[in-house]
């Protein structure tokens, strides 16, 4: 069974999405689709980065930034 339990005995059935490493890097404003994902059940999300030596030093300052900001916007 996929389903968790707390230590309270209420369950969890973990529903997720990823996030593609090109989305990530869109610089986008992803709190509606947080926001959206999370009114639909969604529990956790999966962040897509590229390996880091494909990409420019500003690429990967700019998902560095990205990531940070989808994680501290899913908190």
């Amino acid at each position: 069974s996929r389903v968790l339990r707390y230590s309270s005995g209420e369950t969890l059935f973990p529903i997720g999405v990823s996030i593609d490493p090109a989305a990530v890097r869109a610089q986008q404003d992803w709190t509606p689709e947080l926001r959206r994902l999370a009114a639909s059940g969604v529990t956790y999300i999966q962040v897509g980065v590229d390996w880091p030596e494909t990409l420019t030093d500003e690429e990967r300052r700019a998902t560095e930034r990205s990531v940070d900001q989808l994680l501290m916007l899913a908190e």
